[in-house]
């Protein structure tokens, strides 16, 4: 309710869940705050996450 500013509990939870599934898989991927990479390249982003690729 703090991250996106409710002001009073949201009447379907089930939707509020899946919100807050959604917001976890944003920073997790390293999007956002999380980013690793700040040149927003590909060589960049290989560079710091050569396990990611195959």
């Amino acid at each position: 309710m703090r991250l996106l500013n409710f002001k009073e509990m949201p009447d379907f939870l089930d939707a509020t869940d899946g919100l807050a599934a959604a917001v976890c898989h944003f920073y997790q991927k390293g999007i956002g705050h999380n980013n690793k990479t700040k040149s927003g390249s590909w060589k960049a982003f290989v560079g710091a996450n050569p396990d990611k690729v195959k």
